[in-house]
């Protein structure tokens, strides 16, 4: 293939691809340049003179005709192990005295006879006439030799996977896989890892369960847990506060202020139940993949299916023949493995960086959490009366968040979250200073909303917002002049949460945790149609929040080194019969124990 390749690298990086951990290759190039038994040939030789020229119009041509010098470093850098070459010298003409090599001599003579004059046709045709004669009569006058590399390379038994996008659930996975032996590539957009949950950095204003899977922990990595007390304190339009403390005498007394001498042991009970429904959660629905309907028949759980509707299926079980080759980055860079983690937003992934298919459409359909208006801001001075954490609920809280969930617009009295993680972590801003962090939870992005109209709405609601914000802190915890402490801000509308992180209608924590948007009915961690592609994030199974992706990605590590010690295979279309008669049958016992 010498002077028919312009690109190697890819070609290497393809069969690198393609081949099996494990398996091997051997390839042969034969060596365009010719040498005298006796040593160099002169620089008056005809035939140095042709090869010189050949060699570089080839270089010129933009296909070198003498790549064998290069191979061995380009089947490195794609990824093969074990490269050895030998090389295979040949005579040019039949004048070795043995026998066998006179007559791959003669044979090489003639095919070297009839190359000559067609080889350089491209690149030098006004001489050729003149060159062809006097080479091929050049010919017999020396004891030429050539050589013919051979290669014999194998692909390391390790499984190449790369993981595009560096949010909380990306960057664990990854760590994950590779704990599991995976060879594996992070790409990311952006020039900071984290997604939502990135570190925003401004003039200085800046689980245990995962590193055991690392198998390392908290106390090796030099991280420290701090204590948060309170844990958060709810400010109340009268003005009132209630302080959720960890301390249990603190707590008692508050609660008792609030709900009376019986209250406590009713917040108690409440805990109790609570922390039941916790673990069970915990036990059947975070830590269990849930690939399809048939998943959810355990015995264990049956019973709590008997008032569910089984009958929507949501993802087909029938398998395709399309296997998942890699990663196209924005400027033409093909990025090859085995497998890929997706990490961006699910919806925006199936209908943006995957092919469109009837389910990308249907995702787009699906009821999403809402968006948010988030202000970043950095004050020059301290704000006593603020706490970690702080929630302020609107006076009509339930008006404002059926707003926000039913008719997906911004409530005219919002309640909204406030984080200060300077009172925990002083590196957090400078010393004597604030950063503070508000959420101010809104409507997503509907059909009617967003796009360039909407974009000069979005700077006066921002506007407004800020206004409602800064009164509410000021006239509920007596705070005074925020706006003259206020010295820089960062804002993120549903707009941008949609432009710069491509969440899909703006909805910070992708699709809802509605009915059928849980369990089986949640867009699952393996593509049902596409071999060895798989997600980790907000909307896929288990659900958003950090700690769930952190789960996540625990599940689809499960999941690929499953698959990959099975062989990677897809359920056959006897999977979907199977789940119909089964789905039947519980739609038939639901009939008969309500009757």
């Amino acid at each position: 293939m010498a002077g028919s390749i312009s690109n190697w690298d890819r070609l290497f990086q393809q069969a690198f691809h393609h081949m099996r951990p494990g398996g091997y290759i051997e390839m042969r190039e034969f060596r365009v340049w010719f040498y005298s038994q006796e040593g160099e040939l002169s620089d008056e030789s005809s035939v140095r003179q042709w090869n010189c020229h050949l060699v570089d119009g080839m270089n010129i041509f933009g296909k070198s005709i003498n790549v064998v010098d290069e191979l061995v470093e380009k089947l490195k850098a794609a990824g093969f192990v074990g490269v050895r070459e030998d090389v295979l010298k040949v005579p040019v003409g039949p004048w070795p005295k043995d026998p066998r090599l006179k007559e791959l001599g003669r044979w090489m003579q003639i095919q070297t006879m009839d190359a000559i004059e067609p080889l350089p046709l491209a690149l030098f045709p006004r001489i050729v006439a003149m060159a062809t004669m006097i080479v091929i009569g050049e010919l017999g006058f020396y004891r030429l030799m050539s050589s013919i590399p051979i290669g014999i390379l194998s692909r390391p038994e390790s499984r190449q996977l790369i993981a595009p996008g560096a949010g909380a659930g990306g960057i664990a996975t990854a760590a994950r896989l590779a704990q599991e032996g995976f060879h594996v590539k992070v790409v990311e957009q952006h020039g900071f890892i984290g997604g939502r949950c990135s570190i925003i950095s401004k003039d200085g204003y800046v689980f245990e369960e995962t590193f055991q899977d690392l198998g390392t922990s908290l106390e090796q990595e030099n991280v420290r847990l701090v204590k948060c007390e309170p844990n958060y304190c709810v400010w109340f339009p009268d003005k009132d506060i209630i302080e959720l403390s960890t301390n249990l005498t603190r707590l008692k007394a508050q609660i008792q202020h609030h709900e009376g001498p019986d209250g406590f042991p009713r917040f108690c009970a409440f805990l109790n139940e609570a922390g039941t429904h916790y673990n069970l959660s915990l036990a059947h629905v975070l830590r269990k993949n849930f690939p399809g309907f048939l998943s959810l028949l355990r015995w264990d759980v049956l019973r709590s299916l008997i008032s569910m509707h089984p009958w929507t299926s949501t993802y087909s079980r029938a398998a395709r023949n399309h296997v998942v080759k890699g990663v196209l980055l924005e400027d033409g860079e093909e990025l090859y493995a085995d497998l890929v983690v997706i990490n961006a937003d699910l919806v925006y992934a199936y209908n943006e960086l995957l092919p469109k298919t009837r389910r990308s459409h249907d995702l787009k359909k699906r009821p999403v959490s809402c968006s948010s208006i988030s202000f970043f801001w950095s004050f020059d001075e301290k704000l006593p009366h603020l706490r970690a954490h702080n929630i302020f609920l609107a006076e009509k809280y339930r008006e404002s968040f059926d707003a926000i969930f039913e008719d997906h617009r911004i409530p005219d009295g919002p309640s909204f979250y406030v984080n200060v993680p300077s009172k925990i972590d002083p590196t957090a801003a400078p010393p004597g200073k604030e950063a503070v962090v508000v959420l101010v939870p809104v409507g997503h992005l509907t059909s009617e909303k967003g796009g360039q109209l909407e974009e000069e709405k979005w700077d006066t609601l921002v506007s407004q917002t800020r206004e409602i914000v800064l009164d509410t802190i000021e006239a509920r915890t007596g705070l005074q002049d925020l706006r003259s402490r206020l010295v820089h801000e960062m804002v993120e509308t549903p707009l941008s949460w949609e432009e710069r992180f491509n969440l899909d209608r703006g909805a910070i924590l992708g699709l809802s945790h509605s009915f059928f948007n849980v369990l089986s009915f949640r867009p699952q961690i393996k593509h049902p149609d596409i071999e060895r592609l798989y997600f980790v994030g907000a909307s896929t199974h288990p659900g958003t929040g950090v700690p769930v992706c952190l789960a996540g990605s625990k599940l689809v590590t499960q999941q690929i080194v499953e698959d990959w010690n099975m062989g990677i295979r897809q359920k056959p279309r006897s999977g979907f019969i199977l789940t119909l008669v089964m789905a039947l049958l519980t739609l038939v016992v639901s009939f008969l124990w309500r009757h």
